[in-house]
């Protein structure tokens, strides 16, 4: 019975993987307004009020993947509620999904990038 619920206990905590946060923000360059993105949203996190503005901002290194570019090496730089580690795990999973279309895209791919993760479905 221990072990049945140590192994529960490390499995626990072995999905609750935090993400590191961003120390530097002052040389974070916003995304260029003319670059197309396939966003994928977050799904509703519980204990949110929507009626108010709800986001997370990310910052992020960008990469190709074949004819794609990727986020790569997220840290976290700021949430509307930095208390909730649910809405910010489900923001990063919605990021890492987001790809950018490589013709399109208008910046550079060895520089960090200030991401902002919001929406009326976040």
């Amino acid at each position: 019975m221990r072990l049945l619920f140590l192994s529960i206990f490390l499995l626990f905590f072995a999905g609750c993987k935090t993400i590191e946060k961003e120390t530097n923000t002052t040389t974070l360059i916003n995304l260029p307004a003319k670059s197309t993105i396939i966003k994928l949203l977050p799904i509703r996190t519980k204990g949110i009020n929507y009626n108010e503005e709800v986001w997370v901002d990310f910052s992020a290194e960008l990469g190709y993947e074949g004819m794609l570019i990727k986020v790569k090496n997220v840290k976290l730089v700021d949430s509307s509620h930095p208390e909730s580690k649910e809405l910010i795990k489900k923001s990063l999973k919605a990021l890492n999904q987001w790809s950018f279309n490589n013709s399109k895209f208008k910046g550079d791919t060895d520089k960090r990038y200030l991401i902002r993760v919001s929406g009326n479905r976040l």
